[in-house]
């Protein structure tokens, strides 16, 4: 809902060498990523001190790290995926937890120190997007 957040706290026993979080609508197309924050990487969202990734999938933006915007989808999928260097047991691989809250609420399911981001500093993140994904695609 428009007031609420679908919190996916991610623990790695095991560093994945790569991470990625990309929404999807319906049919598993995925929303755009040049205009939006609709997907996240490793890189992009790096562990909490609590050693965890908090992957926030909201239509609103929280002002903390780790937003990911739904562009409007109402319901849809999501796709996350891991890479490692090396070969790990299963009892290794990333445990999810999830949970919806409402906004309001949403610092007390967060570590307290968790980087909070102004709007200003959103249309940064938003602008590297945009010169990124113009210089994946240049050839076409």
């Amino acid at each position: 809902a428009d007031d609420e957040a679908l919190v996916i706290k991610m623990t790695a026993l095991v560093e994945p060498h790569y991470v990625g979080l990309q929404l999807n609508n319906g049919w598993f197309e995925g929303p755009d990523q040049q205009n939006y924050t609709s997907s996240l990487t490793g890189y992009q969202l790096p562990p909490a001190s609590d050693g965890a990734r908090y992957f926030i999938i909201a239509h609103t933006d929280p002002g903390v790290t780790g937003w990911v915007d739904t562009t409007g989808i109402e319901r849809g999928a999501h796709a996350m995926r891991f890479i490692f260097r090396e070969d790990v047991a299963a009892e290794q691989l990333p445990v999810l937890e999830t949970s919806v809250v409402p906004l309001a609420e949403l610092p007390n399911h967060l570590p307290a120190d968790l980087p909070r981001v102004s709007a200003e500093q959103r249309r940064a993140e938003i602008a590297a997007r945009q010169a990124h994904i113009k210089r994946r695609w240049r050839a076409y």
